[in-house]
């Protein structure tokens, strides 16, 4: 499975041959991604980010709307194991 993630420009250079270096916080993380395929992103901006590319510019109510959606499945798994165990029901 695939999974694009939302970032926020930090950073961006000069394009170079056919790449645009930039700079992309995830969280407390930053990583190098490329913005050749959004050259119109720009710092402040929020990017779908995949495979080291961003694939598109986002609003900071969609990154949030994402992000809440990407913490949800391991909310959902927590609850399921803390009923489980108060239950004895593992399934």
């Amino acid at each position: 499975m695939c999974l694009a993630i939302p970032g926020l420009v930090i950073s961006k250079e000069a394009a170079v041959s056919n790449s645009i270096p930039a700079t992309v916080r995830f969280g407390s993380a930053l990583h190098d991604v490329d913005l050749m395929l959004v050259p119109e992103a720009a710092v402040g901006d929020y990017v779908i980010v995949h495979s080291g590319f961003a694939i598109r510019t986002i609003t900071a109510a969609e990154a949030e709307d994402l992000l809440a959606a990407l913490e949800m499945p391991g909310q959902v798994k927590r609850r399921r194991v803390a009923a489980a165990g108060s239950t004895g029901d593992r399934t």
